[in-house]
């Protein structure tokens, strides 16, 4: 098994995963683990872009793969409950179409692609086998990630239109476009806790102590794969 990175914003979000004795986890620095049973670190980074990045920053020189664990809201019909791996990536909250670049595109950056995308396609393949056997609907999504909290349905359907996106999250994006000028495969894991467009913080409280149980059984399962 190479090494994979984990990693989540909230602690909550993989509160099952660090509580398993499966994984034996060691906390080598404030909200940094490593797991002495598997080749495996976690990364709590907390909220938003800069966080994810600087978290990311931590263990990127560790790892090949980064595997993004957390919840999201959906932009359109996404039922609550329902659990996506995301391959795809955008930042929506990137625009400079007042120079003449097309929006979440960063000017002058060796990123041209509005879409950032750089995933294993066995590591793909193991979470599909492991979502089958534990009768687990798995979705695929595209995310948009930004510094912005998105509760107004007008601009979560013009952010959904304009990325051809379904789901909407903080980190994502930023964390996937460092994996990618780095060289790191990376895919995100999400759960759709909320919808962007309303009831977001209730819904959100209600369902992150089911998704860290589905991650903490995925992660496990892609531990005894390898």
């Amino acid at each position: 098994m190479q090494n994979l990175g984990i990693i989540a914003a909230l602690k909550d979000e993989v509160k099952n995963i660090l509580e398993n004795p499966f994984f034996n986890w060691q906390e080598i620095k404030p909200n940094v683990f490593h797991s002495l049973q598997y080749k495996l670190y976690l990364v709590i980074t907390g909220v938003g872009k800069a966080n994810a990045v600087y978290g990311l920053s931590k263990i990127i020189d560790k790892v090949p793969r980064i595997f993004i664990l957390g919840t999201s809201g959906g932009l359109n019909a996404e039922k609550i409950g329902a659990l996506y791996l995301s391959l795809e990536f955008v930042e929506h909250d990137m625009d400079a179409s007042g120079l003449g670049f097309p929006k979440g595109v960063t000017p002058f950056d060796d990123i041209k692609d509005v879409v950032i995308s750089n995933y294993s396609r066995q590591t793909v393949t193991q979470i599909k086998n492991i979502c089958q056997k534990l009768n687990l609907a798995l979705n695929f999504g595209r995310t948009i990630s930004g510094d912005q909290f998105l509760a107004n349905p007008v601009l979560s359907t013009q952010k959904r239109t304009a990325f051809e996106a379904q789901l909407v999250d903080m980190e994502s994006a930023a964390i996937a476009k460092i994996c990618k000028k780095e060289g790191k495969k990376v895919l995100a894991l999400r759960y759709i806790a909320d919808n962007a467009n309303h009831d977001s913080c209730i819904s959100w409280t209600e369902n992150v102590q089911t998704s860290s149980e589905i991650f903490n059984q995925i992660l496990e399962g892609l531990c005894v794969k390898s």
